[in-house]
């Protein structure tokens, strides 16, 4: 899934797979953050702590919902964004009960700033180990944006989850990935 912001879509997500993604809703800022939509980017304004404890504590992140079609392991998050505008740590954490538990995904994550060599291509952001996501849950992950070097106001752009998905597309019992046979 990926929430696209270029020529003013703003928050809309798009499904790219629904085979492994039945739906998602428009990301929605935290109560700390603030945000705004030009021709190309999403403007964050508040990214103003110095951690992922006050991040967390002032509600500034970015909340993104989905409901997962059929299970994956959920591999990390790209964020698109280039040029000098970007310099931040990140943290993300995922739940399925609306934040009365959740899980840590990521944390003091650096999302780069190089206008050279980063364009306006994807920055990745791995997890440690991959985290299965369910067939029929809905989630909710949190990415909270913190420890910006270049102020309180950030962009962001095309926000994108990484899956790998257990599908079987041929029928035989074997994941596709792990499948070697020609009938994919």
């Amino acid at each position: 899934v990926w929430w696209p912001t270029n020529n003013n879509i703003q928050n809309s997500p798009v499904i790219l797979n629904s085979q492994v993604i039945s739906s998602a809703t428009a990301f929605t800022p935290g109560p700390g953050l603030t945000v705004s939509y030009n021709t190309g980017d999403t403007n964050v304004f508040g990214v103003d702590q110095p951690n992922y404890a006050a991040a967390v504590a002032s509600g500034d992140y970015i909340e993104y919902h989905f409901t997962m079609a059929q299970a994956a392991d959920f591999l990390g998050v790209d964020l698109r964004r280039g040029g000098t505008n970007v310099g931040r740590d990140i943290a993300l954490s995922i739940s399925k009960d609306g934040f009365a538990t959740s899980d840590l995904l990521l944390v003091d994550s650096t999302h780069e700033t190089d206008a050279i060599n980063l364009g306006a291509q994807a920055f990745g952001h791995q997890f440690a180990s991959s985290y299965r996501l369910e067939a029929g849950e809905s989630y909710t992950v949190r990415i909270y944006h913190y420890n910006s070097t270049i102020g309180p106001n950030v962009t962001v752009d095309n926000v994108s989850f990484r899956m790998d998905p257990y599908l079987d597309t041929d029928g035989d019992g074997l994941l596709d990935r792990l499948d070697i046979d020609s009938d994919n």
